[in-house]
C-alpha cells in the first residue's frame, strides 16, 4: 500500500480529512493517573490554530502537584505547583509544541508542509506510517490497525522516547476521537493514563487565552522592601547556610542544578510531613523515585516562604558522608525562580531580591540564559571549539562534560585523573582532564579543570541536549546573579577571578560515615599517592600533616589540604586493621 493511500484511509476512517482540516480549536478534559505513583487528579488541554499558528494551554492537577504549560505561538510558558509562572521558551520547545499541532491538525497529511517527510511499511498487525520532523531530527511512528484503520500507537523518537497508546474511539460532531490515552516516557520510567470525559472542537477561546499570566505568586514575604542582603554561608564545595523549617533550624544548600527544593527524608518524618504522593526524579547517575511533602513555613532572615510542595529524598546521610555536616534539605528552582539570587562567592554572602522589581545597576556581563528542565542553561565555549549549552549548577562543586558530550568531542583518548562522582542516585567514574580555555560571554577563564562520566551513565549526565554542568569551580571567579524571571545570568569579576584551578593532586577521594570516621573511597593510579604510598580503598584516614580527623569541624579541610601546590610536602595517617602507618611525600603535579 502506498503512503497516500494509508493516509486516505486513516483519515477517512476519523471522518475524513476534509473536516479534521476544517477543525480550529480543540478541547479536552478527564481523569489522569500516575501509576505507582499515588497520584491521580484532572487534566484540561485547549488547542488552537490561527491560519498556521498553533497555540496551546493545559492544566494537570494531582493534588499535591500542579502544573500548567501554554504556548501563546511566540513564548512557551510553564506554571508550577506554587503558582509561580515562568517563561521557558527555548528554540527547541517552540518547534516541539509546532509539531503537536501538525499532528493535531493532520497538517502532515497533505505532504505539503515543510520539514515532514513522510513514508510507510507494515508488519503483520500494523500499517507503520512514518513522519520524519527534520527541525526536530524526530521520527514519528504510527501504528494503524490493518482492520479498523485506527491509530493504537505512536511512538516517538529523538533525544527522548515517548510511547502512546489510544483507545476508546468515540464520535464528536463528525469525526472519531481517542478518548483514552497511555502516555509512557521509558528513559524516565514515566506513566500517564489519561481518560477523557469531554472533547470539544471550535469553541474558540478568548484572544488572550494562551498568554502567558502575570505571575500571581505571593507566597514569600520579606521583612523589610523587596530584599535581603549580606547572608553569610560556608562554601565547602557547596553553598552551605543556616535555614529556619517549621521551626527547626538547620544547614540547608543553595543548589541551582536542583529542579525542585529538596527535604531529607529522615528530616523530614521528624517533622512529621505526611507523604501524599511520588514523584521520578533524575540524580547524577540514573532516575530515582521521591516522595512529594509540603511544608508549612520556611525561614531566612529577613525572609520568609510559605506552604510549598517539595520533595523528601535520603540526602542528609550523602551530604555527612562527603562534607561531615548534617543538612536538612537544598534549595532548588522552586525557591531561587522566585527571587533574584546574587551569590558573593569572594566575601562567602547571599542576597535575595524580588525578581519583579529587581534592577541591576553593575557593570557585570549579562549572560542570556535559557530554561529547561528548571535548569538555567548558558552558552559556553571550551578551547574555542566545543560550544554548546551548559547548565548553571551551584549543586556541583567542578565542571563537567555530559557523557553524550565527552563521546561527541571525543574527550575519553584525554589523558587525566580517574576518579569517582556521585549524588542522590547512585555513583560513576569520571576523568579529570585540564583543558586551555572557557568563554562565557567575553569572559574567559584558562587553564580550567573539567571533568566527564568516564563510563556510559542515565540520569542526569546522560542529558544529549546540554554540553556540560558549569559548576561553582567556574563560578567562584566571580559575583553571580541569578535572574530567572528575565532568564539571564550575570557575572561581576571578583578578587578570586585569575586564581588557577584547585587542583588533587594526589588522587585520593575520601567518604565518611555517621560516627565521623573517614576512608578512603578511591586510589587513582595516576595520582601522587599510589606513587609514593601504600595507601588503599578501605583505609580508615586518621590525619593530613599535622590536622588530626577527630578535631576537624568539617571534612572540606581535608579538600584544601590534598589541593595543595605541587612541591608542597603532605603526611597522611591511616590505619589498616590494626596497624597505622604513615606516608610522607612531596606532593607532583599530575595534569
Amino acid at each position: 500500500m502506498t503512503t497516500t493511500k494509508l493516509i486516505q484511509l486513516y483519515t477517512d476512517k476519523l471522518g475524513g480529512l476534509v473536516h479534521l482540516k476544517a477543525i480550529k480549536h480543540y478541547y479536552q478534559h478527564g481523569t489522569v493517573e500516575l501509576p505507582e505513583t499515588g497520584l491521580s487528579g484532572t487534566v484540561k488541554e485547549w488547542i488552537s490554530r490561527d491560519q498556521q499558528q498553533i497555540k496551546i494551554r493545559n492544566k494537570l492537577d494531582l493534588g499535591i502537584f500542579k502544573q500548567e504549560n501554554g504556548f501563546d505561538g511566540e513564548v512557551v510558558w510553564r506554571g508550577d505547583s506554587n503558582d509561580m509562572i515562568t517563561n521557558i521558551s527555548t528554540e527547541e520547545l517552540i518547534k516541539d509544541y509546532q509539531l503537536k499541532g501538525i499532528l493535531m491538525f493532520y497538517q502532515f497529511a497533505t505532504f505539503e508542509h515543510a520539514g515532514i517527510q513522510l513514508d510507510s511499511d507494515e508488519n503483520e498487525e500494523h500499517y507503520l506510517l512514518y513522519i520524519h520532523y527534520a527541525p526536530l531530527h524526530r521520527k514519528i511512528t504510527y501504528f494503524i490497525n490493518k482492520h479498523t484503520f485506527l491509530l493504537e500507537r505512536m511512538f516517538e523518537e529523538g533525544d527522548a522516547h515517548i510511547h502512546i497508546e489510544f483507545a476508546d474511539y468515540r464520535a464528536v460532531g463528525n469525526i472519531l476521537y481517542p478518548f483514552y490515552n497511555k502516555v509512557s516516557q521509558p528513559d524516565e520510567n514515566q506513566t500517564q493514563i489519561i481518560q477523557y470525559e469531554e472533547v470539544t472542537i471550535d469553541e474558540t477561546p478568548q484572544a488572550d487565552f494562551f498568554q502567558m499570566p502575570i505571575s500571581q505568586v505571593k507566597d514569600y514575604q520579606f521583612v523589610q522592601g523587596n530584599a535581603i542582603e549580606n547572608i553569610a554561608f560556608q562554601f565547602w564545595g557547596h553553598i552551605y547556610f543556616k535555614i529556619t523549617l517549621n521551626g527547626v533550624e538547620k544547614w540547608w544548600v543553595l543548589d541551582s542544578g536542583a529542579g525542585k527544593t529538596l527535604i531529607d527524608k529522615t528530616f523530614s518524618e521528624e517533622l512529621g510531613l505526611k507523604v501524599e504522593g511520588h514523584i521520578q526524579g533524575k540524580g547524577v547517575a540514573e532516575t530515582t523515585t521521591f516522595d512529594l511533602v509540603r511544608f508549612e513555613s520556611l525561614a531566612i532572615d529577613g525572609l520568609k516562604l510559605e506552604n510549598q510542595v517539595i520533595i523528601a529524598a535520603p540526602i542528609a546521610r550523602l551530604f555527612k558522608g562527603v562534607i561531615g555536616v548534617e543538612v536538612g534539605g537544598i534549595l532548588g528552582y522552586d525557591f531561587m525562580s522566585r527571587f533574584v539570587t546574587k551569590v558573593d562567592f569572594a566575601n562567602r554572602q547571599l542576597a535575595f531580591y524580588d525578581a519583579q522589581n529587581f534592577q541591576y545597576t553593575g557593570d557585570g556581563e549579562i549572560i542570556p540564559a535559557e530554561i529547561e528542565a528548571n535548569l538555567l542553561h548558558v552558552e559556553m565555549t571550551v578551547d574555542q571549539q566545543f560550544t554548546g549549552k551548559w547548565s548553571v549548577d551551584t549543586g556541583a562543586g567542578s565542571a563537567s562534560f555530559m557523557y553524550p558530550a565527552a563521546q561527541k568531542y571525543q574527550l575519553h583518548q584525554r589523558a587525566g585523573l580517574l576518579g569517582v562522582g556521585g549524588g542522590v542516585s547512585g555513583e560513576y567514574f569520571t576523568k579529570v582532564t585540564r583543558f586551555q580555555q572557557v568563554e562565557i560571554g567575553s569572559l574567559k577563564i584558562d587553564q580550567p579543570l573539567l571533568s566527564f562520566p568516564n563510563n556510559p551513565v542515565r540520569g542526569a549526565f546522560a542529558n544529549p541536549k546540554v554540553d556540560g554542568n558549569l559548576g561553582t569551580d567556574i563560578m567562584r571567579h566571580f559575583t553571580v546573579y541569578f535572574d530567572y524571571v528575565k532568564r539571564q545570568l550575570i557575572l561581576e569579576k571578583n578578587d578570586q577571578f585569575n586564581l588557577p584551578f584547585p587542583e588533587n593532586h594526589t588522587g585520593l577521594q575520601f567518604r565518611g560515615n555517621d560516627d565521623g570516621e573517614i576512608f578512603i573511597k578511591y586510589v587513582a593510579e595516576s595520582g601522587s599517592a599510589a606513587k609514593y604510598t601504600g595507601i588503599q580503598k578501605g583505609d580508615q584516614l586518621l590525619a593530613i600533616n599535622e590536622l588530626k580527623i577527630a578535631e576537624m569541624s568539617h571534612f572540606y579541610e581535608l579538600q584544601n589540604l590534598i589541593r595543595q601546590p605541587a612541591g608542597n610536602p603532605i603526611s597522611f595517617t591511616i590505619q589498616r586493621n590494626d596497624l597505622i602507618h604513615q606516608f610522607d611525600y612531596v606532593l607532583e603535579k599530575v595534569m
